[in-house]
Parts: structure tokens; sequence; C-alpha cells
């Protein structure tokens, strides 16, 4: 707490603060600093975990602004190194920030050996994203000044001094329409979209907030003089003076006092901003939007602004709004289509004849968004208890295992519809011991410990189970790395399988002796073969064999 208290006296000015006192605490606090205490995104302090905007940093960078026009530069050199010495808990982006503060006044900082952050996190000030992040604010400030028509009487508004005069109103509505950073809302402001609309659902939220328009236009004006200075031009410096403040909903109550232009309301949903679609579904659906204008929304709509239309067709009760969220599920595939699965999973629909083949159809269709979305559905009500035709998964199953989605150009290993699929065939007890041999060797690993988990289930209960592993082990059909799965999960073994296995320890595959080496920490041999057999470990080719066969001879008994 006593962090916290620091913070704010640093952020609220030097009136409440001592700067050469807060400066040991800011280096005090990068040198200890833990993990609970963070700031928003936003730059408002609260507790949560993040590696980037964390309290010790920006107090830190706070304090300084104000030290380099207090100290002599000798002074503000010497803060500096104890700011950025190795060992403290400083990311790229604080380095960069540190020395973009003191350059100006002739100072280098030398940068810590070790730093927290990533390559983007260094790349990302001068990159195309960042310049979209700055864009993306400009967009948002000059939707809330056409929402105010700040721009429309001609005296510009005057920016405020933050260190006097936080910016609370901006901070309010920034958190009531839940504004938040992604990669795909900052791109969607580089997109067309009718600019209007958004205004729009901003007015509507001010005037159902009482926010002071006036002191939110000199708030707006603050931020864009952020914006529009050319050496510090980026998103959170921007936003560095947003807070988290406590603030109510609007009264929707008295929306019909708004009155919002629901043209245009809709029209706002389909910005790929999130907050925007949101904050635009829930006028609608506060409005009493009626069935027949969300069906041709359903119809009409993709992408975010169908799952807005869903949203809204739940509004209307059941069976009217899952019977709405069939219709357009058996329509034309477009964007967006798997959120209509998840809008039909919040329902108590019964898995009936229909259902099932809007999902198998989905399911085995060519988009893999939809067919996630279709199969984790279909697991959720098999886990419920649904008679989901075991055929119907496993011709999913296969399908998309010829079908298997692949990598995106960024390296990321996309979600496969199998893994929902086979999760609810395990659900319908409707896979056989071999197939769960064989998906307990997939190259997809959420597949394949599911298969393992299964199977070492059932080998626990089952000999002849046991006994199949063990021919497996013997043929080599099974493979080490399930070999280690059998022995770490104490399975009791036949001796047919200790043999099949012990024998595995001559193997000429480096990976099957130190698989079958496991076999020595069981209580399935002699202690006397065990150390002979330890013994000829000790002698392997290959250290890693050597180290594992030191480590089981040190953990047995005396």
């Amino acid at each position: 707490m006593r962090q916290i208290a620091w913070a704010c006296a640093v952020d609220a000015g030097p009136r409440y603060h001592d700067p050469d006192r807060a400066a040991q605490h800011a280096v005090a606090m990068l040198e200890r600093e833990g993990s609970g205490v963070r700031t928003s995104i936003m730059g408002g302090i609260r507790l949560m975990r993040s590696d980037r905007f964390d309290l010790a940093r920006r107090m830190a960078l706070t304090n300084l602004k104000l030290l380099v026009t207090r100290l002599s530069k000798t002074e503000v050199e010497a803060h500096v190194s104890l700011l950025t010495a190795d060992g403290n808990s400083a990311t790229v982006r604080f380095l960069q920030d540190v020395t973009d503060l003191v350059a100006p006044f002739g100072i280098t900082p030398t940068w810590p050996k070790r730093r927290a952050g990533s390559l983007s996190d260094m790349m990302r000030r001068d990159s195309e994203y960042g310049q979209a992040e700055t864009r993306a604010m400009h967009g948002l400030m000059d939707a809330i000044a056409s929402a105010i028509g700040m721009d429309m009487d001609g005296t510009p508004a005057e920016p405020l001094d933050v260190n006097r005069h936080p910016l609370l109103q901006l901070s309010a509505l920034i958190q009531i329409i839940g504004y938040w950073e992604s990669d795909g809302e900052v791109w969607s402001w580089d997109k067309s979209y009718p600019r209007e609309a958004v205004a729009e659902i901003l007015r509507v939220v001010i005037v159902l907030s009482d926010i002071d328009r006036v002191r939110l236009a000199r708030e707006v004006a603050t931020i864009r003089r952020k914006l529009n200075d050319e050496r510090r031009s980026t998103f959170f410096w921007a936003l560095s003076d947003i807070h988290l403040v406590d603030v109510d909903d609007p009264r929707w109550e008295r929306l019909a006092e708004a009155s919002p232009d629901l043209a245009l309301v809709e029209r706002a949903v389909e910005h790929g901003a999130v907050w925007v679609m949101s904050v635009a579904t829930e006028i609608l659906a506060r409005a009493g939007t009626g069935s027949e204008h969300i069906a041709g929304m359903l119809a009409t709509k993709s992408g975010l602004a169908l799952a807005s239309a869903g949203y809204l067709a739940l509004q209307l009760g059941e069976p009217a709004g899952s019977t709405l969220l069939l219709d357009r599920l058996e329509g034309p595939h477009v964007a967006g289509m798997r959120h209509l699965f998840h809008h039909l999973a919040s329902t108590a629909t019964p898995w009936t004849e229909r259902v099932a083949a809007v999902a198998e159809r989905r399911l085995l269709g060519e988009s893999q968004w939809t067919a996630n979305a279709a199969a984790k559905y279909i697991l959720g009500r098999a886990k419920a208890g649904a008679a989901v035709d075991p055929d119907m998964l496993w011709r999913g199953y296969r399908h998309w295992q010829t079908h298997e989605p692949r990598n995106d150009a960024g390296g990321a290993i996309p979600d496969t519809p199998r893994t929902p699929v086979f999760d609810a065939l395990l659900a319908r007890e409707a896979v056989s011991d071999d197939q769960l041999i064989e998906a307990a060797a997939d190259y997809r690993h959420d597949v394949s410990k599911s298969a393992k988990e299964q199977l070492m289930a059932r080998a626990a209960q089952d000999p002849a189970l046991v006994r199949q592993l063990g021919a497996g082990i013997d043929d080599g059909t099974l493979g080490p790395h399930l070999t280690r799965e059998l022995l770490s999960a104490s399975v009791p073994l036949d001796a047919d399988t200790i043999e099949a296995i012990v024998r595995r320890l001559d193997d000429p595959s480096a990976q099957w002796r130190l698989a079958a080496s496991a076999i020595l920490r069981c209580d399935a041999l002699p202690r006397a073969r065990v150390r002979s057999l330890l013994a000829r470990l000790a002698r392997d080719e290959r250290a890693e064999i050597r180290e594992a066969a030191v480590r089981i001879e040190q953990d047995l008994p005396a």
C-alpha cells in the first residue's frame, strides 16, 4: 500500500511529495519489485499481473520528468544510472522512455545487459503497429469530439495541466465504454467505418452518464496535444494520464431521453472494435429491437456484427432466440458465424435432429473457426448428456485429421476441431482401446494428452490392455514416449510387459534406452538385477542416460 501511496503522490505533482525521496523510493521499488501491484493498460493504478506496465516503472518515469528540470546534469546522470542498473525490473520500453527523457540534456543512459520485454517491444515504437495505435487514439478522440460538438463552435478547447487537473471525465468515459487495446481493435480504425455512428453511441453514453461536456472537451484537447507531440506521439504516452476511476453504469432507463438514432447505432456494430460493437449492441437491446429486425440483421451482418445480432436474438427469450440462431446457421456461411454457436451454447436448446444436422454441417465445413465453435458446442452438449451420434463425431474427427489447420504466417499453432471432438467421443465412451493408442501418438499435444490420460486410466483397470501395450513396446509400435507415460502412471505390469521394457535398455535408440530406464524405479525387478542394469547404464555412451542411472541409484532405498 505504501507503493500505491507513493505512486499517487508522484502523479499528483511536487506539491504532494518530495521529489528526492520519491527518486529513492522509485529506485528501491525497481530493485525489489514484486508482481502484485501493477497499473492497467490505461495507466490507472489497480491490482493485476502484467510484465510491461507496472507501478514502479511508471512512478520512476513520472518523477524523472520533474527531476530533469530541477537537478544538474551530473545529478540526473547519477540517478539514471541507478534506474537502469543491472538487476532492476527494467523493460525495453521503460529504458527507451528514460532515454527519450534525458537525451535532450545530452545524457545517454547505459542499458543493462539483461532486461525484460521482447524483440517486438524494441521495435514497437517505430513499427507500423505503433503508428496504428496512435491513429486509433486519434480516431477515438475525434469521435468523442464529434459526440459533444467540440469542433463545431470554432473556439478550440483549452488543454489542461494534468498535474493539477486529472482527466477524470475522459477516464470515466473510457472505463464505461470498456475501451481496451488489442491487435484487432487497433487495425480496425484503419479500415473504413461509419464515423458518425461511433460518435452517436458515444453521445448516448455521455448523455446517460452525466459526464461534464465542457470539462471533457478540455480533456480531449489535452490528449490531442500529446498525440500531436511529434517527439512522443505514441499510444501509451498519450494515455499515461488516464486513470482507473469509480464510475456508475449509464442510466439506461433514461435511454429515450437521449433520443438515439438507432439506424446509426446499428451501423456502429459493423466497426471492428469489440467495445464499439458492445456499446452499440447494448443500446439496441435496451431500445427493444424487434424479432423481424433482428432476423434481418442476422441475414445481412457478418463478423462481430453477427455476434451483435445473435446477442439481440437471445434477448427475445426462448425458444424465439435459439430458433433465429438455428435459422441463420442453416443459411450461407459468412465470417463470424462461430459467434452464433457461442450464443446457442448459452441456451437450453435440446439436442434434436435439426441441431445435430446444423452442428455437423458446420463441423464439416471449410472454416476452421466455425468448425472449432461447432466442435466446442457439440462437446458441451455431449458432456451434458446429449445423445450425440458417435459416427458423426468420428466423421468430423477424420475430416479434420485430413484437413488439419495450418500454422499462420507468424508460426502460431491454430486450434484444431479434433480436440473438442475427441473429448466429446470420450464423453460418449465411443473410443476403443486401439483408437486410444492411435490418438495417444498424435502429433497434436492436446489430442494426445486426452488420449494418454484415458489410456492410462483404462490400463490401471484392465490387465488385457496392459498386455496389449506390452506387445506394442516389444514390436516397437508403441514408442518410447508412451512407454515413459505407462511407467510414470504406476500401472500394474505383467511379467511379459516388464521384460519387453527391460529389453529396450539395450535398444540402439537412446530415446528408447532413456524411456525404459524408468522401469528401474519401480518395484518390478529384484534389487540385485536393478543394480546390475544400472551399472550397465552407467557406462552408456550418452551422458543423459548415465546421469539418469546415477539419479535412479541415488533414489534407491539403502
